[in-house]
């Protein structure tokens, strides 16, 4: 038994990383700057278009994504759901374009495409090899220009929308988040879902929601991103020989209304969810994303909540066994912002003990402040992963996509690091004082039900579904002429097979024990894995 035992040790094998997005190819060109975590480039095209470049050579691919900012706030309180409905109906095709060929073409080359809404953008998203980069950009050109809106697509992805939003329905807790922003907002467009409601889908007209794109997804309402293996130049010229002839529109109308602030605490009691578990969620409005107090209710809220370490999760959870999950979360929108706890009860929890309890660790803070190991803890977590977050070129492609939409310029994804790095735990303390008060909190009292969804959650499915259009128009706006020089059919070029070479350091100690280094200055972090040559062989039979 020595003796295998110094057999198999030999063969183990340690691997050494510094944390990358490839790990595979040698870097030929720094991808940042020094002291910068995005070193971008920005042009702005004669149509509004804004294009946003950045250079990564870790790996032969790139990410094309193409931001709208418009979301569910800017639909009609009786129309829900038509920005998360061209999530969809954007892959439905051009009068050159078939209603699967987004997809199928991507994937021809090896790459991946998706797609998301949310309150303030949506976005269209797609990585593929780097020497495949006008194949995105002309099929992105195509629906931003003559995308196809009919009767036949509108039916077949609202179809696929219903079924969509009843499974999440059906789940646990599945309406909860529609019923609380209902609460949460009376009078901002945030009071409702981005998924939208069936009975409003199935009212709308085509020409409702031919409409709708006409007016939102243009190029002045729009930000390309191309993160990867293309040099800036390149990535700019691309961008205007595929989207500079797009004709600009009048600017979308920006959403100006402004929710009141809740002026006196409030319960809202939810018995018919389909739940479980009791629970207890506890919301205050905040800050939209940009304000100075942003990172600092991030912080607190990754002390009170943030994981099994965090204060209500030692207390309600560990100690007193009064809830089997606890946790703290900031969203920080557009227009608005939410602090809430979300505390799932156990057998024995009672939802007024737990509301005081959590009552009280808040007052704690706004009386003590935090302790310097809670905020060095808090602050060290957010910062490596936001930086691990974005070793990938998908991932800072979104940052430097949701940084320009929401925050008004990409140059704020540089921001974040220092802003993490320069808060205080007395303005983590000061943040718990100002926005934290018990006199502006909402309750969510979400009551134990495991009948299943209540009839009413039907989502009015009954609703009659709105005439047909008879004749479409052809796709694309009225007088939009593609250039002569723009390719008819898709420019997929040479499909080169990929040889990535493996670049590390090997070296066996003298016990016998292979360590592999895979060298990569990116990031200042190291993983550390072992590998045996163990497993269910090496048992000894019964």
């Amino acid at each position: 038994m020595a003796q295998y035992k110094r057999w198999l040790f030999a063969f183990a094998v340690i691997g050494i990383t510094a944390l990358s997005g490839c790990g595979l190819f040698q870097p030929t060109l720094q991808t940042s700057a020094p002291g910068v975590l995005f070193d971008f480039r920005q042009i702005k095209l004669a149509n509004g278009l804004r294009v946003v470049t950045l250079e990564d050579f870790s790996c032969p691919i790139v990410a094309v994504q193409v931001w709208y900012h418009v979301g569910s706030k800017n639909e009609r309180p009786d129309r829900q759901g038509y920005a998360h409905m061209f999530e969809h109906m954007m892959f439905k095709g051009t009068d050159r374009v078939g209603p699967r060929d987004h997809f199928s073409l991507i994937n021809q080359v090896g790459g991946q495409v998706n797609g998301f809404t949310s309150f303030d953008r949506t976005a269209y998203v797609q990585t593929l090899p780097a020497d495949q980069l006008e194949l995105a950009l002309w099929l992105e050109a195509e629906r931003m220009s003559f995308l196809k809106i009919d009767q036949e697509a509108f039916d077949t992805e609202r179809k696929v929308v219903e079924e969509e939003l009843r499974m999440g329905q059906n789940r646990p807790y599945g309406t909860l988040w529609k019923k609380s922003l209902a609460g949460v907002f009376q009078v901002h467009p945030y009071r409702w879902m981005p998924i939208g409601q069936i009975a409003h889908l199935r009212a709308t007209s085509v020409a409702d929601l031919r409409d709708f794109w006409m007016r939102n997804y243009v190029p002045n309402n729009a930000t390309l991103v191309i993160v990867g293996a293309v040099p800036h130049a390149k990535a700019q010229q691309m961008a205007r020989k595929y989207f500079e002839w797009i004709k600009p529109q009048p600017q979308p109308e920006t959403v100006r209304i402004v929710e009141p602030p809740l002026k006196a605490p409030k319960t809202l009691t939810i018995s018919d969810e389909n739940s479980p578990a009791p629970m207890v969620i506890m919301v205050w409005r905040t800050v939209a994303t940009g304000h100075p107090d942003e990172h600092r209710l991030d912080l607190l809220s990754e002390i009170l909540g943030g994981g099994q370490s965090s204060r209500l999760y030692l207390d309600l959870v560990s100690k007193k066994l009064w809830a089997v999950d606890a946790s703290a979360s900031c969203w920080n929108l557009e227009q608005d912002g939410l602090f809430f706890f979300q505390i799932v009860l156990s057998e024995t929890g009672d939802p007024e003990k737990v509301i005081e309890a959590v009552k009280g660790h808040i007052r704690d803070i706004q009386k003590d402040g935090v302790l310097e190991e809670e905020w060095t803890k808090a602050r060290n977590q957010k910062l490596k992963g936001l930086i691990t977050q974005n070793l990938e070129v998908d991932n800072k492609a979104q940052a430097l996509g949701v940084a320009s939409v929401e925050r008004g310029s990409p140059s704020k994804a540089n921001t974040i690091l220092s802003d993490i790095q320069s808060v205080t735990r007395k303005q983590i303390q000061n943040a718990a004082r100002k926005y934290l008060a018990e006199d502006r909190l909402l309750v969510i009292d979400v009551k134990k039900n495991d009948r299943g969804m209540a009839a009413g959650e039907k989502d009015k499915e009954d609703m009659p579904v709105a005439a047909p259009e008879a004749h479409a128009p052809p796709p694309g706006r009225a007088g939009t002429v593609r250039p002569v020089d723009f390719p008819a059919q898709a420019p997929i070029g040479p499909l080169v097979k990929a040889e990535p070479q493996r670049i590390f350091d090997r070296s066996v100690l003298p016990n016998g024990l292979t360590v592999l280094v895979v060298p990569n200055k990116e990031v200042p972090f190291v993983t550390v894995s072992l590998g045996l040559l163990n497993g269910g062989w090496t048992e000894a039979r019964p």
